[in-house]
């Protein structure tokens, strides 16, 4: 559970790090969807303390560390898979030696190389959890939604900007779903709610033009949950939902898939079947744009779902 998913589209993979098994790991993997194979970039890369008790890297600046609630996503210009440790979250590494939060780390596919950005001005203060990340490439950066605010990274420049929303603001909270919608030019949230708060389920879009959010909630939705994981799927404009929790994992689980169309502003619940099996927490899914899936990843099982047969021109 809790690993970070993201796909390359250059390089035609789906990039998948780390995760929380026994432990917290930095292993990196790589998936071909079209030949259906998975290959191994690099296994965890820890060693014990003589206690035997904490975990860290050797070389802290060349390999991440295993930490949880990772985010990543894809920097379609530059061709990088870009990976955001969050502030506070728990790590296999021991202070001192490990690196400040969060500082960006990029990943090369094509030459199978990470590479760890040193801080460059100002960076998020708040508390991360679930950290999401998505790619805007009309701006030409990420930007992460979190701990109640927006903050944008440019991988280009190495610098992070905290985003000033005009009016209403729909305060994005930890482990929400968030993709960026490259039709309508707009991130499609859908906010991450305790059961036991009063608020229902809420869906917002952001105009990063406009610096703009607009609640988008329709009458009917998913039920509210935390850590479900949503990717866009560009070729039939929708973004796929799938999954979360309510109270705490162990408790209970939601397990329907769910598509949000933006021009008509609906969720539409599917019923796949066969559907994967939810378990963990903090989940997260990348769509394979040339192979016109969703991938999403439960165990040690491989799902992809597709939400309507096209090729890609």
């Amino acid at each position: 559970s809790e690993a970070s998913l993201c796909y390359d589209l250059s390089a035609n993979m789906t990039v998948y790090f780390g995760g929380c098994t026994s432990g917290y790991g930095n292993n990196l993997w790589v998936y071909d969807c079209s030949n259906d194979v998975w290959t191994q970039i690099h296994p965890d890369i820890f060693k014990l303390r003589d206690d035997g008790i904490w975990r860290y890297r050797e070389d802290p600046k060349a390999v991440p560390p295993g930490c949880c609630y990772y985010g990543m996503c894809y920097d379609s210009d530059r061709k990088i898979s870009v990976l955001c440790r969050n502030n506070g979250g728990a790590t296999s590494w021991v202070p001192p030696e490990q690196p400040p939060n969060n500082l960006a780390w990029l990943y090369d596919a094509a030459a199978k190389k990470w590479t760890f950005t040193e801080r460059n001005g100002v960076v998020p203060d708040v508390y991360l959890t679930g950290v999401r990340w998505a790619y805007d490439p009309e701006r030409k950066e990420c930007v992460l939604a979190g701990g109640g605010v927006l903050w944008a990274y440019k991988t280009a420049e190495n610098t992070w900007r905290k985003i000033n929303v005009q009016g209403e603001s729909a305060k994005p909270g930890n482990c929400s779903s968030w993709a960026y919608m490259s039709k309508e030019k707009k991130f499609l949230l859908f906010k991450a709610l305790k059961k036991e708060g009063t608020e229902g389920d809420t869906t917002w879009l952001y105009d990063p033009k406009e610096e703009k959010w607009e609640n988008v909630t329709p009458k009917d939705g998913p039920p509210k949950r935390q850590s479900a994981a949503m990717c866009y799927d560009s070729l039939n404009n929708v973004a796929v939902l799938l999954g979360g929790w309510e109270e705490k994992p162990s408790v209970k689980f939601n397990d329907g898939t769910w598509v949000f169309d933006p021009r008509e502003k609906t969720w539409t619940e599917p019923k796949p079947d066969p559907g994967p099996p939810i378990s963990g927490k903090c989940y997260q899914m990348s769509y394979d744009l040339v192979n016109n899936v969703a991938v999403y990843v439960t165990g040690d099982t491989t799902w992809v779902y597709r939400y309507k047969r096209q090729r890609a021109k």
